[in-house]
């Protein structure tokens, strides 16, 4: 994701074996400033409906906050946290 090697972003589907739920994740991980930790960014969704119809949510759902994750101003998690 980022040219300078300090962040990436990773996205997976993961499920119970008995199928009763999907959950959806997205984190969006950063060198923190002083490039001696590591901030990380989480979205989450857990859904039951496995339908055709839900997976087809899920499908317009996964591109939105890829790009979410994507988009946030990491400085706000590195100001919050140099307070």
């Amino acid at each position: 994701m980022s040219k300078e090697k300090s962040e990436a972003m990773i996205d997976f589907l993961t499920w119970p074996p008995d199928r009763a739920y999907m959950e959806f994740n997205v984190f969006r991980y950063a060198k923190s400033t002083d490039g001696k930790a590591v901030v990380s960014l989480q979205l989450a969704y857990r859904f039951t409906d496995v339908s055709a119809e839900g997976l087809e949510r899920f499908t317009q759902l996964r591109a939105s906050w890829i790009n979410q994750a994507a988009a946030f101003d990491m400085n706000i998690v590195h100001a919050t946290l140099a307070q």
